[in-house]
């Protein structure tokens, strides 16, 4: 919560802190760097909630977190930060090249495909 008066914070670098969420940091709009790994976030679909508000992040760390354990679910969160960050330059050290927005770009596009065809089949 102390981070809601923080809102010029632009390297926030929180890993082994046993977080299980970090909503308090929307108000952080000028957060570039984000480091919180190892900690205990385990609902991938409110950090995204958070960090897509983040727009100025370029580097973003979320390894061994229990929301990214499996390689499914790291590679689901990285395609939605791609989609939703596009001045993400790394994420968990790894570099975002060209060739993987590509790859994220796709697996947005399949999964909003996939979520319309279900959706007419249920009609």
């Amino acid at each position: 919560r102390a981070l809601l008066s923080a809102p010029l914070l632009t390297v926030a670098m929180l890993q082994s802190n046993r977080l299980a969420a970090v909503d308090g940091l929307r108000a952080c709009t000028m957060l570039d760097t984000l480091d919180v790994s190892f900690n205990a976030i385990d609902d991938a679909a409110a950090l995204l909630r958070t960090l897509c508000g983040l727009k100025r992040l370029v580097s973003f760390s979320l390894n061994d977190n229990p929301c990214v354990r499996a390689a499914a679910d790291m590679a689901a969160v990285r395609t939605e930060l791609l989609a939703a960050l596009p001045m993400l330059r790394t994420v968990n050290a790894d570099p975002v090249t060209a060739d993987v927005r590509a790859i994220a770009a796709t697996r947005t596009v399949l999964a909003s495909a996939t979520l319309q065809a279900e959706a007419i089949a249920a009609v």
